[in-house]
C-alpha cells in the first residue's frame, strides 16, 4: 500500500475520532472496521462518496461494498487486497485486517499492525 495513505490510516486509527464495530461491516450504527477508517479517508479525499444507510439492514455501504473495500479505494490507496492480507512471520501464515478487526483486536493494534506490514498490504 502508499506509505503515505498508511501513515494517515494510522493517524486515523489511533485518534479515538472512529469508534469501533466488529460486526463484519464496514460501517454500522455502532462505529467501524478498521477498513471502514480507510474508506472515510477515501470519502474526505473524494475518491468516493459518502457512505450510503441501508436500513433494512442498519448498517452502510460505500459504493454498495458493506464488508470489503471498494474497487475505488483499493486503487487510491494501493492495497494488494479488499480485506487487508498480510504475511505474520511469527505465526508464518497469512492473516486479514477484517477477521484481526472482527476478532476484537482494538484500532491501536491494528495500527501497529499497518505500520508494520504497509509495504504487503
Amino acid at each position: 500500500m502508499k506509505e503515505d495513505i498508511a501513515t494517515r490510516w494510522n493517524e486515523a486509527l489511533e485518534s479515538g475520532e472512529y469508534k469501533q464495530n466488529h460486526d463484519e461491516h464496514l460501517k454500522d450504527n455502532t462505529g467501524f472496521c478498521c477498513l471502514g477508517v480507510l474508506c472515510e479517508l477515501a470519502v474526505k479525499d473524494g475518491i468516493i462518496s459518502s457512505a450510503k444507510y441501508r436500513p433494512e439492514n442498519e448498517f452502510f455501504s460505500y459504493g454498495g461494498y458493506t464488508a470489503i473495500l471498494p474497487p475505488e479505494v483499493m486503487d487510491w490507496a494501493g492495497m494488494a487486497s479488499e480485506t487487508g492480507m498480510f504475511l505474520d512471520e511469527d505465526e508464518n501464515q497469512s492473516e486479514c485486517l477484517t477477521t484481526i478487526n472482527d476478532s476484537g483486536v482494538k484500532f491501536p493494534e491494528i495500527a501497529k499492525i499497518i505500520k508494520d506490514h504497509w509495504k504487503e498490504l
